[in-house]
């Protein structure tokens, strides 16, 4: 009895203890400022927040590569891609369920479909452009695919391929 005892008082005192220091390590100002701390400011248990990165500024942009010709257009199609989703999926955010979201949410995939559609065929015009055709062919497939797709075969439990004791 008095090991439980001394058990739940060993406990009661670590958590005691655990959320007192995460009290007072929220913010470095408190472990500083805190009343009555025992620790000194250089305590292996202070935590500190790690240096942020300086932010970009006017003066000094996010560095980002300079883009090609092609890499710009190909950007440009999905910036325009991201904005007109991104619009259609804010407007969907506070509209109930119902028929009017379905239709909405049908134009989302239309238009994912739609900037697909568009970002392959510039590529592939990008790769013709550069002499590789069967690059263009096969990003071309991708595009008649998309815009075609095959039907999907039903299998019935009698025709499915991966039936256990099937014969290959």
């Amino acid at each position: 009895m008095t090991a439980n005892r001394l058990t739940a008082f060993v406990s009661l005192l670590a958590l005691s203890a655990s959320a007192a220091l995460a009290a007072d390590t929220r913010s470095p100002a408190n472990a500083a400022n805190s009343a009555g701390s025992s620790r000194s400011s250089n305590s292996v248990f202070e935590l500190h927040a790690a240096p942020r990165p300086a932010a970009p500024t006017a003066s000094s942009p996010a560095r980002r590569p300079a883009l090609t010709a092609e890499q710009k257009a190909l950007d440009d199609i999905l910036q325009r891609a991201q904005t007109e989703v991104t619009a259609l999926a804010q407007s969907v955010q506070a509209m109930p369920y119902g028929p009017a979201r379905d239709g909405i949410e049908r134009k989302i995939v239309e238009t994912k479909l739609r900037y697909r559609v568009e970002f392959l065929r510039a590529l592939a015009a990008q790769q013709r452009g550069r002499g590789e055709l069967a690059a263009a062919q096969s990003t071309d497939a991708i595009v008649d695919q998309l815009l075609n797709p095959k039907p999907v075969p039903a299998h019935t439990e009698a025709q499915s391929p991966n039936r256990p004791g099937t014969v290959k």
